[in-house]
């Protein structure tokens, strides 16, 4: 289904067939828990009709309350309504997300990944080493271990290159969950957003 946030202003665009051509015709959009009931709509959008399939704009911001919503396209001609469409798919308003760290990454993530940034000032721009003489590197060592210290400040290394959340997902928070255990203390969505939110 799709899904949109609240107060969102899109535009459908309808193949409206209305016969014969030449008759003035409106067509109206809109979002509501049936056919009777309009939370909101595009309002009448007038078009003449070509007799054929005709492509009509039907502009709609969308409700202000998150939930399900079923939509329907009403066809009127001369002011009559002749003909209603109902959406194969509902509409969803989903609720702003605001990312806040769950409380587990206050733990043996935040402390691995501040010590990993430690480390990445501290090397001066040569990563020659992995940085495997400071004290950082010792510290992070501690915390998780030689091999997965050495994967993490190799990561950070790449960082920079990245071009987009995404791909920071994919080459570097992957890697933060499967070498600190993380499975199951969140969803995709909730690692997505972490990742933008720690790697921005």
């Amino acid at each position: 289904m799709p899904q949109f946030s609240p107060g969102e202003t899109r535009t459908a665009v309808a193949p409206i067939t209305a016969k014969p051509s030449g008759i003035s015709c409106e067509a109206e959009l809109f979002l509501g828990p049936n056919d009777a009931t309009k939370v909101a709509s595009s309002g009448r959008i007038p078009f003449v009709s070509a007799g054929a399939a005709k492509n009509v704009s039907l502009p709609i911001t969308m409700p202000s309350a998150p939930g399900s919503y079923h939509g329907y396209i009403d066809v009127l001609a001369e002011g009559l309504r002749f003909l209603t469409y109902i959406l194969k798919e509902d509409v969803v308003i989903v609720s702003e997300v605001v990312f806040t760290p769950p409380p587990e990454l206050t733990g043996i993530l935040l402390q691995a990944y501040l010590l990993v940034e430690e480390l990445y000032v501290a090397m001066e721009g040569d990563y020659s080493n992995w940085g495997r003489d400071l004290p950082q590197f010792k510290e992070l060592e501690s915390l998780i271990s030689y091999g997965d210290a050495v994967r993490q400040i190799s990561y950070r290394i790449q960082w920079p290159s990245l071009p987009d959340a995404e791909a920071v997902y994919n080459e570097c928070w992957l890697a933060w969950q499967r070498d600190l255990q993380l499975y199951g203390y969140m969803t995709y969505d909730t690692a997505m957003l972490f990742a933008t939110y720690m790697y921005q």
